[in-house]
């Protein structure tokens, strides 16, 4: 069983809002790219994508290093 099933979900909005990306581009993250890994609740209302909350910490870090990169190549020109 999986550890993040205590309730510690995001939907896809929420990294939306957190991001400032479009739900497209994260639906490309889950589907095409791999690069988070997300589940399909399946319930009386519908289905909903639930990502783990370790997968939005994994996201902060990609980003944090691309800002690192960014700032060392501005700092290299």
């Amino acid at each position: 069983m999986n550890r993040e099933i205590n309730g510690k979900f995001v939907s896809p909005g929420y990294i939306c809002n957190n991001f400032g990306v479009s739900r497209q581009l994260v639906h490309n993250w889950i589907t095409r790219d791999n690069l988070i890994n997300a589940y399909r609740y399946e319930g009386k209302q519908g289905y909903f994508i639930c990502i783990p909350f370790s997968e939005v910490e994994k996201l902060y870090e990609l980003k944090l290093k691309k800002i690192i990169k960014e700032r060392e190549k501005k700092n290299k020109s």
